[in-house]
């Protein structure tokens, strides 16, 4: 599986476009016992899901306070969990449709670029 890793806040971006949650929910981030604010940490995704802090930022985000265990960080009651797993993977994957769209535009701009129109024309005339 391909992984690739996005900072902190375009994981948030791509998580609430991907799945709407509460803004509220955002201190969440800064009242944990260790705060996740630091917008430029690394988050780990693949095509399917996510590491661990796309998980618990999700679990902060997405569930009730009281399916909540250790600020996130572990995995909260069976539904809860796939709550938080859901809402990662579309974020994942609306990441990875974005990464793959540009690197694709890049591809095609270096096509034009080097397109046959910049060899010489064999055309007779």
């Amino acid at each position: 599986h391909d992984s690739f890793l996005v900072d902190q806040q375009s994981f948030l971006l791509a998580l609430g476009e991907a799945d709407p949650y509460p803004k509220e929910r955002l201190r969440r981030l800064s009242q944990a016992r260790v705060p996740l604010t630091d917008n430029t940490a690394a988050v780990s995704l693949t095509a399917e899901g996510g590491g661990p802090r796309a998980m618990q930022l999700a679990r902060l985000l997405f569930l009730a306070e009281a399916d909540l265990a250790d600020d996130g960080a572990s995995p909260s009651s069976p539904a809860g969990e796939e709550r938080a797993r859901r809402a990662v993977g579309a974020a994942a994957a609306l990441v990875w449709k974005q990464r793959r769209d540009s690197r694709l535009e890049a591809a095609g701009a270096g096509f034009a670029k080097g397109s046959p129109t910049d060899a010489p024309s064999r055309h007779r005339g």
